[in-house]
C-alpha cells in the first residue's frame, strides 16, 4: 500500500513539472504600434532648405521579447511593393529612416508611398502599418511653383467659383495647418486624404469627382451643390483633349468640343433635369465669363444636382470658359 501511494505522488509531481515547462516556453502575445517622427510627422511636406532629413517610421513592440523582424516597402509604378530595407527589433523598437535624398545626395521631389510589415513570429501574427505618403519638394520645384510656405500656391491663383466663401475654403485646403484634414484618415483612405490635401490644393488628376464629392461634404461640411461647384476649380486636371485656349472661348476643361457641341450637351442636360427654358442656361455656360454660384442658383434652382449629373453622364469635361481653368463641376 505504501508503494502505491509513492507512485501516485510521483506521477502528480512529474505532471506538474511538465505543465510548468510548457507554460514557460509559450511566447507572450505582443502588441505592435506604428508612428511617424521627424519633420514629416503628420505627413507634412519635406522641403529642401527648410526640413531636416529626419523622417522615420517607428515600430514599437510590447513586450520587447521575442525580437521581431520587419521590412520597409515602397510602392512602385506598377502598384506593387519593393523591399527597401529590413531590420530586427532591439529593445522592442525598430526605426526606418525615409531618406530625403537620392543616391547622388540630391533632395527628392514628388510623392513617395511607404509601409512597414512586421513578420510573423511564433504565435504573433504579421502586423502591417498604414500606407504613408511623404511629399518631398526640392529647391528647383520651389522656384518653379513659387511655393514653400505651405499656405498657398500659384496653381491656386486662377480659381474662382464666383462665391467668396467657397473660394476661401479652397484657399484653406492647401494650408498645411488646415482644420479640414484633422479627421480625414478616420473616414477615408490615407492615399485619398493626401490627394485631397496638398500644398497646391486637391490633386484633381487623382481625386475623382465621386471621391471629391463625398470627402467635400463630410470634411468641408458643404452641400452637394457647393461641392460640385468647387470641383476642378484649382489647377484643373490635364486631359487628352487639351485644356482650352488661354485667351478666348475655346474648349474648356479638356472637353475638346465646339461651342455647338457644348450647346447640345447643355440642352440635353436641361431636358434630363427637367428645365423647360434652357436658352438662359446655354447662354450663361457658353459665355466667356462663367456664371457665379448665385447666377447658377437662379438659373437651375433645385435642378442643379440633376443638371450636373446629366452633364457628367454626357461625357462633358466642363463648360466653355476663358482660360480653360474655370472648370465647372461634373
Amino acid at each position: 500500500m505504501r508503494t502505491t501511494k509513492t507512485l501516485v505522488i510521483s506521477v502528480v509531481v512529474a505532471f506538474g513539472l511538465m505543465v510548468t515547462t510548457q507554460v514557460a516556453n509559450a511566447a507572450p502575445k505582443q502588441t505592435v504600434t506604428f508612428s511617424v517622427t521627424g519633420d514629416c510627422k503628420d505627413e507634412q511636406e519635406m522641403i529642401e532648405g527648410e526640413s531636416t532629413n529626419n523622417c522615420k517610421i517607428v515600430v514599437q513592440i510590447s513586450p520587447t521579447t521575442p525580437a521581431r523582424s520587419a521590412i520597409l516597402e515602397q510602392l512602385n509604378d506598377d502598384d506593387g511593393w519593393d523591399q527597401v530595407s529590413k531590420a530586427n527589433s532591439k529593445s522592442g523598437k525598430i526605426a526606418f529612416l525615409i531618406d530625403a535624398t537620392d543616391a547622388d545626395d540630391a533632395w527628392l521631389d514628388g510623392d513617395f508611398t511607404f509601409r512597414v510589415t512586421v513578420k510573423k513570429s511564433g504565435t504573433n501574427k504579421v502586423a502591417r502599418s498604414d500606407e504613408y505618403i511623404f511629399t518631398f519638394i526640392n529647391a528647383e520645384s520651389l522656384v518653379e511653383d513659387g511655393e514653400g510656405t505651405g499656405e498657398g500656391s500659384v496653381k491656386q491663383g486662377s480659381k474662382s467659383t464666383g462665391n467668396t466663401k467657397l473660394d476661401g475654403i479652397l484657399d484653406n485646403i492647401d494650408n498645411k495647418n488646415t482644420k479640414y484634414d484633422d479627421n480625414c484618415t478616420k473616414k477615408f483612405a490615407a492615399t485619398d486624404c493626401n490627394f485631397m490635401f496638398t500644398t497646391s490644393g486637391p490633386d484633381w488628376t487623382k481625386l475623382t469627382p465621386t471621391k471629391w464629392q463625398t470627402m467635400c461634404e463630410q470634411l468641408l461640411n458643404q452641400t452637394t451643390a457647393n461641392c460640385k461647384l468647387m470641383y476642378g476649380r484649382s489647377a484643373p486636371p490635364p486631359r487628352s483633349g487639351g485644356s482650352g485656349g488661354s485667351g478666348g472661348s475655346g474648349g474648356s476643361g479638356g472637353s475638346g468640343g465646339s461651342i455647338a457641341q457644348q450647346e447640345t450637351m447643355i440642352k440635353n442636360a436641361c431636358t434630363v433635369a427637367g428645365i423647360p427654358d434652357c436658352a438662359p442656361v446655354v447662354k450663361a455656360f457658353t459665355s466667356p465669363t462663367p456664371p457665379t454660384y448665385a447666377e447658377m442658383m437662379t438659373l437651375l434652382k433645385d435642378k442643379m444636382d440633376a443638371f450636373f449629373r446629366a452633364m457628367s453622364s454626357s461625357g462633358s469635361g466642363g463648360f466653355c470658359s476663358s482660360g480653360g481653368s474655370n472648370n465647372q463641376p461634373k
